[in-house]
């Protein structure tokens, strides 16, 4: 397991362990990628050994963007080599994404904290991985809205459909999904019709998405009003349709609250949440005919402001990043209930944010 982390205190990258669940064991292996800024959201290649890291800044090269790092995995032992690093073609890139062709990485640039919008940026990856050394298409959002962190367009991520022909954004600044069709031959986006489809009211900010197991449904989590929305997606179209807004919160939580990460278990029945506050992941159950959503259960994550999570490929097990307490705790997933059970393993580590799981050699 590969984690991302912000080092603005003492960590400097990507740490790593080695888990074996078979005997509920986990095992340090310490610094594998850096020393590194911010590699705050980590993904892996489908087929090759390179993981591709963001680091959020707002300056590289003295220009006014961050980078993205592509490394090489050596599966034996995880320690990682630095193929290529690549400025992001806008200022604190917060996600990254494949096309399912495997040819294309596309980067949500969120653009900086208050009033510079963002962009999204396509690079080619190589054969070996590493990625082209400019971009192949930018394009800065457009719009705002009513809340003080969405005085610009700001996306925070972006999913493919399952068949990859189209794309959506999660403009967290616009309150709004932006819909771009893809052209694969070209590796270009283009405006579809509508452009974007707006999220329940002002102010909600939506943050990340996953499609349902069918493909028939798009999730999306709202950051600032911490809610989740089901979406009807066509696959003719490529366009989306709001089904039902639900809260992340308990309808008894007074506090201030952010949702966070949003990740659908293997099987399709569940999907979970974080909640920055509440200091929970809330589990749903899905209906598979109606795409609507139920609250099954609330677990405290055992931490503080519980960034990403990660479910490992055979949903057994989900590992929280508690960015603010330093530390990763791990539950058990039942899988027909989708409920969680602490292990009793908890992992300390500097501010982290992102795990991905890497299937050794």
């Amino acid at each position: 397991m590969f984690v991302g982390s912000y080092t603005r205190s003492t960590s400097k990258g990507i740490h790593a362990w080695r888990f074996l669940p078979s005997e509920n064991k986990i095992t340090s292996l310490g610094l594998v990628g850096g020393p590194t800024v911010d590699p705050t959201w980590l993904i892996l290649h489908p087929h090759l050994p390179v993981l591709y890291a963001s680091n959020e800044l707002t300056s590289y090269q003295g220009n006014p963007s961050g980078s993205v790092t592509a490394y090489g995995v050596n599966g034996a032992t995880g320690q990682m080599t630095e193929l290529s690093r690549v400025a992001s073609a806008g200022m604190n890139p917060s996600h990254l994404i494949i096309h399912p062709s495997r040819r294309w990485l596309v980067v949500s640039n969120y653009g900086s904290a208050t009033d510079t919008p963002g962009t999204i940026a396509i690079f080619e990856i190589a054969s070996d991985g590493g990625l082209s050394a400019t971009p192949h298409q930018v394009i800065t959002l457009t719009g705002s809205s009513v809340g003080p962190h969405q005085q610009a367009a700001h996306p925070h991520s972006s999913i493919f459909s399952p068949d990859g022909n189209f794309l959506f954004v999660q403009n967290l600044g616009a309150d709004t999904i932006v819909q771009y069709q893809w052209d694969s031959l070209k590796g270009f986006l283009s405006p579809n019709t509508p452009a974007d489809v707006k999220v329940h009211h002002a102010g909600a900010g939506p943050r990340h998405a996953a499609f349902s197991r069918n493909g028939r449904f798009l999730f999306v989590n709202n950051e600032l009003d911490s809610t989740i929305t089901s979406y009807t997606y066509s696959r003719a179209s490529g366009t989306l349709q709001p089904i039902r807004t639900v809260s992340t919160v308990d309808k008894d939580f007074r506090g201030e609250n952010t949702s966070a990460e949003l990740a659908i278990h293997p099987n399709g029945k569940f999907i979970y949440v974080s909640n920055r506050g509440e200091e929970s992941v809330v589990v749903f159950s899905v209906d598979q005919n109606h795409g609507t959503l139920q609250v099954v259960g609330r677990i405290p994550t055992g931490g503080a402001f519980p960034r990403s999570f990660q479910i490992d490929r055979e949903g057994k097990y989900l590992f929280v990043c508690n960015q603010h307490s330093d530390s990763i705790t791990i539950f058990r997933i039942n899988p027909a209930s989708g409920g969680l059970t602490p292990t009793g393993l908890t992992l300390d580590t500097p501010t982290p944010c992102c795990p991905v799981f890497f299937r050794s050699a």
